[in-house]
């Protein structure tokens, strides 16, 4: 992908600027510094993309009013890929003669600010919903990127020791998909509560795989907690090579939990990409794995 075919940050967000304050959800949003010269409540501030945002982040509303709203089919790609510089096994799966709607990828798989403008490219050239993790200056960052290509959720990662940051959920062509970035997992019983009803699903992209078996059994009964105290299902999946501060030790976790707390499938040590159908529980594998 060149240059060319890699629309900025500020570009991608800023359509509809005539009043981006409507597509933004986060309180002081004249200092998220998102789009380049939105208006604010203190007049015009030409930030470059990203600069100056909050920590808390944000939720930019589809500016697209004329296109009618449709619920989703709810299939979605669960992908357990390498680490890697750009984006090609991204875009092979987003390739793929699939149907599907989204793409769930790992946290941190996006490595830099110039890469998520590339996959905001890819997803509006698919047409598919993306939804991971970034890193920007050594940190982890929370991404959904829409099938239009614009950053409908994007905020950092929230410490162990706060509450869950906002937003947490984002509302997708009718649906409320709630998120949650790797071990956020563990505040996610709680910090939900405000999303308490409604959520079509949770996601829940993970760094890497857990360093022990008692940290996958633990992560998995987490996980079923969440699934029934919402009434919702919950997908993660973590990158396939690396481990918790390089530690050695790793264990690949992919799964799906429906609403009652029963496993649809748990992936463990097993690097298939998977597709599933929410409302059906129904899934298939890809016939090849991209490691």
């Amino acid at each position: 992908m060149t240059e060319e075919e890699s629309p900025k940050i500020s570009e991608l967000v800023a359509r509809g600027r005539a009043d981006i304050r409507q597509y933004i959800h986060a309180s002081g949003a004249y200092a998220l510094g998102l789009a380049e010269g939105f208006r604010g409540s203190r007049g015009i501030r030409p930030h470059p993309a990203f600069a100056g945002r909050r920590e808390y982040g944000n939720v930019i509303r589809n500016p697209r009013k004329t296109i009618r709203k449709r619920k989703q089919s709810m299939k979605i790609l669960i992908s357990q890929p390498n680490h890697e510089g750009d984006l090609e096994q991204l875009q092979t799966e987003l390739a793929l003669d699939y149907d599907f709607d989204a793409v769930l990828f790992p946290e941190g798989y996006i490595k830099d600010k110039d890469n998520v403008a590339r996959a905001c490219a890819l997803a509006n050239k698919y047409k598919k919903m993306i939804i991971t993790g970034y890193r920007d200056n050594n940190k982890d960052r929370a991404l959904i990127i829409n099938q239009y290509g614009e950053i409908i959720l994007e905020r950092a990662k929230s410490p162990m020791n706060v509450r869950l940051y906002t937003p947490s959920a984002v509302e997708v062509n009718g649906s409320k998909i709630g998120y949650l970035l790797c071990v956020e997992l563990l505040q996610g019983l709680l910090g939900l509560e405000e999303y308490d009803t409604g959520l079509a699903y949770i996601a829940h992209p993970i760094g890497v795989g857990m360093f022990s078996e008692e940290q996958f059994d633990e992560w998995i009964s987490e996980a079923k907690r969440i699934a029934v105290k919402y009434n919702t299902m919950i997908l993660g999946t973590s990158h396939a090579d690396g481990s918790y501060r390089n530690c050695g030790i790793s264990i690949p976790i992919s799964y799906c939990i429906d609403r009652v707390g029963e496993p649809v499938f748990i992936a463990k040590n097993d690097l298939r990409t998977r597709i599933i159908n929410l409302k059906t529980k129904e899934y298939e594998f890809i016939a090849r794995a991209l490691v």
